[in-house]
């Protein structure tokens, strides 16, 4: 099997029959730095868990094992997005380039744009590129502050993607505004798309904040349903009205008081869809970690240590495929916004699954509850005290 069209054959006969697959991944999100130009308030970087080490580039060799062992069976690669780089900061980024444009299947570069000149723009859109451009407002003090960067110049980039755009309409690539929407953003929404279809942007693609920290759990739209549903509705609405493409996620199922609660009926829903990742994709990040999709951080293997062959069907893998659709996965598979969808979550919902890193429950409760458990067993201690004032100073910083 030397073609993406013999392993799309056979990768849905595989799905679910044998941990042992002949198969290769259908689709790619691969990471070529860890460096980022920007530091955005919504970034995972920020937390301690999340914060930034050893930011380097993908190696060369590890570059080489994806030529010879992934990329020719690709349907689909996304470059960026699995990690919290820009992948333009990449040292190597025209050999990249150069050598992914040798390749059929459909490219996408994920960015903040920019650091997009008119050259790279060219370079891309004559290779097929499609260009994702990250935006999370529409003004210039939301885009600012989110942000970190200059709105007007992110615009002149937009404007200028399209402008060559019309010269490679046979590539059949796409410039899309890419929008991540919380509760300070989600207003923008409305003037984004008309932004969008000004500029002649091909679509808008708008997907939850998945918070990484506590901090960020009310910036969430699961607890701002009313309003996430009301701007979800006018704006398909303008987008329909201004003839642009727009993803959407779902409104969010809305109950009265007193009737079921809404967390536990669509999660028990969500926790009965089929993962398919572990049989359809890999992620692949600057380090040369392998891990099942671009939420996991589940480490399958290092490519800089051993074939890609050997992780695609190590023991991890094996014992990943066995379990993720089982009644027992592991917890984080369980709520995972990609269940049931091959490479996006903009179809995602569900309360659990866009809570899955800080969990459903306030942390303040179980906070309290540690404070009292703590005092309890080594308050009456001098060291105790002295460690649970350090504790709390500690605490305080996030």
């Amino acid at each position: 099997m030397n073609s993406p069209l013999e392993h799309e054959d056979l990768n849905p006969q595989e799905f679910r029959e044998t941990p042992v697959l002949k198969s290769k991944p259908l689709s790619a999100w691969i990471s070529l730095t860890g460096r980022c130009n920007l530091n955005c308030l919504h970034c995972p970087k920020r937390s301690v868990a999340f914060a930034p080490r050893n930011l380097t580039d993908l190696p060369l060799q590890v570059f080489r094992k994806l030529e010879e062992e992934i990329f020719p069976f690709l349907k689909r690669c996304k470059v960026g997005g699995n990690n919290l780089g820009e992948q333009l900061l990449a040292k190597e980024w025209d050999y990249f380039v150069d050598r992914i444009g040798r390749y059929s299947f459909e490219r996408t570069l994920v960015t903040n744009g920019l650091l997009l000149t008119k050259e790279r723009i060219k370079k891309l859109l004559e290779g097929g590129w499609s260009i994702d451009l990250s935006v999370e407002g529409s003004t210039q003090s939301t885009y600012q502050n989110i942000r970190g960067g200059n709105f007007e110049k992110f615009l002149s980039v937009v404007r200028e993607c399209c402008q060559q755009k019309r010269s490679f309409q046979e590539t059949k690539a796409k410039i899309r505004l890419c929008f991540t929407t919380f509760y300070d953003n989600i207003r923008e929404l409305i003037p984004l798309i008309e932004i969008g279809a000004r500029l002649g942007v091909d679509e808008v693609l708008v997907a939850h904040l998945i918070p990484m920290i506590e901090s960020q759990r009310a910036q969430s739209l699961v607890y701002h349903k009313g309003l996430a549903n009301a701007i979800f509705e006018e704006g398909r609405r303008r987008a329909k009205e201004l003839g642009i493409s727009i993803q959407l996620p779902p409104p969010f199922p809305v109950k009265r008081m007193g009737e079921e609660d809404a967390t536990e009926g669509t999660s028990t829903q969500w926790d009965r869809k089929g993962c398919y990742h572990p049989w359809t994709s890999v992620s692949i990040n600057e380090k040369g970690d392998v891990m099942p999709c671009c939420i996991s951080d589940e480490k399958m293997g290092n490519l800089m240590e051993t074939s890609f062959e050997k992780i695609w069907n190590g023991k991890k893998y094996q014992k990943l495929r066995k379990t993720v659709n089982s009644p027992n996965p592991i917890s984080f598979c369980r709520h995972c916004v990609l269940r049931g969808k091959d490479f996006t979550h903009f179809h995602c919902n569900d309360d659990r699954a866009l809570l899955n890193f800080i969990g459903p429950t306030d942390q303040v409760d179980a906070r309290f509850l540690m404070k009292l458990f703590v005092k309890r067993k080594i308050g009456k201690y001098r060291w105790g005290k002295k460690l649970i004032q350090e504790m709390k100073a500690f605490y305080k910083k996030f």
